[in-house]
């Protein structure tokens, strides 16, 4: 499987779209990474992937999004080693030569400081930026001259650079996972949420089906009871027209008999 990379200019779109969410203050509105970082993701997305697929093969998640921003700090603090020059100056020009948006990354983020040990010069914590406490700082001075002391001095600072390199993975690891899961309970809550709401409509819709067939009912009894009392009506109008004629037709022999009697 191909490792997902991001290119110089999806960069650079991520962190000219963070700066204007920053500088218009909607940032500070959001409260969840989430909505934080999915506009950025996908004005990224729509700048590059969907426009170029070829060239920006990658379709970036907020969650991608959030996790480079993090990797740009710790790219940032690298490049910011590589170029200083005492404890306070740093080659800024020689930066973009490093990675191309180091002062981009400054101008958005600000400056982030190293951490500065008691010994830059001989602790290879302060080569990484990070600071380091030693349990025989007092006891350095003191025994400067014993070879042998200040190799153990400097095995157990080594010593430490790895293990606080290692707490400090591990501590991320840990918060990855808390991240991980509450965002896998909220989406879980979410899908849950939409599957109620769909069985609601759904039984509002076989509730309306079942009251439409029953208006069609009641108006089908209706329409028949109409017709059937309709053709009653007729038939009684019928008999009673009989009857009269009936009835006209009886008078009229009545009455020719009376004359010949006469």
């Amino acid at each position: 499987m191909k490792r997902k990379k991001w290119s110089e200019l999806e960069e650079q779109t991520l962190l000219s779209k963070y700066s204007e969410l920053l500088r218009s203050g909607t940032l500070s509105k959001l409260k969840t990474r989430e909505k934080k970082f999915k506009p950025v993701a996908e004005h990224v997305n729509a700048a590059h992937h969907l426009r170029d697929p070829a060239s920006f093969p990658f379709r970036w998640s907020w969650r991608d999004v959030s996790i480079k921003v993090q990797n740009m700090r710790h790219q940032y603090l690298g490049v910011k080693q590589k170029i200083r020059l005492s404890p306070h100056h740093f080659n800024w020009k020689d930066g973009p030569n490093h990675w191309e948006n180091f002062l981009k990354y400054k101008e958005v983020f600000g400056d982030v400081q190293l951490l500065e040990s008691p010994k830059p010069a001989s602790s290879a914590g302060a080569k990484l930026g990070f600071e380091i406490d030693s349990d025989d700082e007092d006891g350095d001075e003191e025994e400067a001259d014993d070879e042998e002391e200040e190799e153990a001095s400097k095995a157990r600072r080594l010593g430490s650079v790895v293990e606080l390199r290692e707490a400090v993975a591990r501590r991320e690891e840990r918060r990855r996972e808390r991240e991980f899961r509450r965002e896998k309970g909220e989406a879980e809550r979410e899908r849950r949420r939409r599957e109620a709401e769909l069985r609601r409509e759904r039984r509002r819709e076989r509730l309306e089906e079942r009251e439409a067939e029953l208006e069609e009912r009641q108006l089908r009894w209706a329409r028949r009871e109409l017709e059937k009392r309709v053709g009653l009506e007729r038939e009684l109008e019928a008999e009673r027209r009989w009857r009269k004629r009936v009835e006209e037709g009886g008078d009229g022999v009545e009455a020719e008999d009376g004359r010949y009697a006469g």
